[in-house]
């Protein structure tokens, strides 16, 4: 699993997290993109952008979390569509 985050630190992890997110990194299950953004969510891949750089990334299951606000008009600017605060995976429709 890939976990990519804006900031350059984890600072913000909960003390009762950190154990955790530290032995998940430590033993391989997550690998972490510190510093770069969620560009494009398509059905079958995340597009990543790091260091300028874009990165794809296999798509099974994606969780999108923006501090305490809600993900909605984040996932509508990059094109998902958004059915009864449920996702969907298909082209928002544009007016």
């Amino acid at each position: 699993m890939t976990l990519s985050y804006r900031g350059d630190a984890f600072a913000r992890v909960k003390d009762r997290n950190r154990a955790k997110l530290d032995a998940a990194l430590a033993d391989g299950r997550v690998t972490a993109m510190l510093g770069s953004e969620v560009r494009e969510i398509r059905e079958d891949v995340v597009v990543l952008e790091h260091e300028g750089r874009a990165h794809v990334l296999p798509n099974d299951v994606v969780i999108v979390r923006i501090g305490g606000e809600a993900p909605y008009p984040f996932l509508e600017r990059i094109g998902v569509h958004i059915v009864r605060k449920e996702i969907a995976l298909e082209p928002a429709v544009t007016g």
